[in-house]
C-alpha cells in the first residue's frame, strides 16, 4: 500500500462522537433527545440549511416569549413607581440595630406592602426569568446534541 492510499484510508476513518451532557443536566436527557428529535424533523421538512434554521428558531422562541417579556417589561415599570420607597426602607433596615431575623421579616413586610400598593406579584416580577433559563438550557443544549449528530453541521 502506497502512503497516500495509507492517509487516505485512514482520513476515511473518524471516531465516533459521542454526546455527553454535563453531570447536572443528565436527567434532562429525554427532553433535550426530543427537542432535538423535532428541530432535527422540523429542518428536513422545510429544506432551510441549518445556519439560517438555528437562527429563525432563536427568533421563534424570542417571539413565542415576547408576551411574558412585555408582561415583565410593564410590572417593572409598576415596581419602578415604589422604588425611592423601597430604597428608603432597605436603608431603614441597613442602619437598625434590630437583630438579622427581625430586619429581615420587617424587609420582606414591607416588600409585600410596596407590592400590594403598587398591585403588583412579585413572583410574575420574575416569571419571564424563571422561564427563560430553562428553555435557554434545552435549545443550547439539544442545538449541541443535534452539532454531534449530524454530518452537516461537523465543521
Amino acid at each position: 500500500m502506497t502512503a497516500a492510499a495509507e492517509a487516505a484510508s485512514q482520513a476515511a476513518i473518524q471516531p465516533v462522537k459521542t454526546y455527553s451532557l454535563p453531570f447536572i443536566w443528565a436527567w434532562g436527557a429525554p427532553v433535550f433527545n426530543a427537542t432535538a428529535a423535532t428541530l432535527i424533523a422540523m429542518q428536513a421538512g422545510t429544506g432551510i440549511p441549518w445556519f439560517p434554521f438555528i437562527v429563525g428558531c432563536g427568533f421563534g422562541v424570542r417571539l413565542i416569549l415576547a408576551p411574558m417579556m412585555i408582561r415583565q417589561m410593564t410590572l417593572i415599570n409598576k415596581m419602578s413607581h415604589a422604588s425611592p420607597s423601597v430604597r428608603l426602607a432597605a436603608k431603614l433596615m441597613k442602619h437598625s440595630d434590630l437583630p438579622l431575623h427581625k430586619r429581615a421579616w420587617y424587609g420582606i413586610k414591607s416588600m409585600l406592602d410596596f407590592s400590594r400598593q403598587t398591585n403588583t406579584n412579585l413572583l410574575a416580577f420574575y416569571f419571564y426569568n424563571i422561564v427563560q433559563i430553562p428553555v435557554f438550557i434545552i435549545m443550547v443544549l439539544s442545538i449541541r446534541k443535534i452539532s454531534t449528530e449530524q454530518a452537516d453541521l461537523a465543521g
